[in-house]
């Protein structure tokens, strides 16, 4: 039973993974250098996780492509994701009833994983999809971006850790101090 649970975690956490780095994808390049416009409805925004179409020069064709694949995946991601907020409530209603029933619980966990699969699934879909409307050098630049992205949000990440670490250590030593003023503790 365990190593299934581990499974369903590992498997949870790669569709997460995935599901996130697909959700980039909801964004076009601008048609004349101006601001972007979504494709279609989902998290991410300009620069965001995906494929950084402003920095890769599409064509109108390559614009217009992807419009319509984002276009014929839209209805799909809509009822898609209505399918995993209904399974969420569904899940929150019955893990806060009383009497606690954990096999209802375990079998509305279930069906929110099935639903999040489902939009990992489409997402991909539409990532591949529009992938392969880039060219090959678009492909290699879009690779190398995100690299560099994810560089940039590991060190961000690292400094984040290390200012955290710093307050943390300032505190420690504060409360170590005794007030300014106050009387030195005698030794007996």
């Amino acid at each position: 039973m365990k190593s299934t649970r581990t499974v369903r975690v590992l498997v949870l956490g790669a569709a997460v993974a995935v599901g996130a780095a697909a959700a980039g994808l909801a964004y076009a390049q601008p048609a004349h250098g101006g601001r972007g416009h979504r494709v279609i409805e989902g998290r991410g925004g300009p620069g965001g996780p995906g494929i950084p179409f402003r920095q890769l020069d599409l064509t109108e064709d390559q614009r217009t492509q992807m419009k319509q694949i984002a276009d014929q995946q839209k209805a799909g991601l809509q009822a898609a994701g209505e399918k995993v907020r209904a399974a969420r409530k569904a899940l929150h209603d019955v893990e806060t009833t009383v009497p606690f029933d954990e096999a209802t619980v375990r079998a509305r966990f279930s069906e929110v994983s099935a639903a999040e699969a489902e939009v990992v699934v489409l997402r991909g879909r539409l990532h591949a999809q529009m992938f392969q409307v880039l060219t090959p050098d678009q492909q290699t630049k879009a690779q190398q971006l995100k690299a560099q992205r994810e560089q940039r949000m590991a060190e961000r990440s690292q400094r984040v850790r290390e200012r955290r670490d710093q307050r943390l250590q300032q505190r420690q030593q504060q409360q170590q101090q005794p007030p300014q003023g106050a009387p030195a503790p005698r030794e007996l």
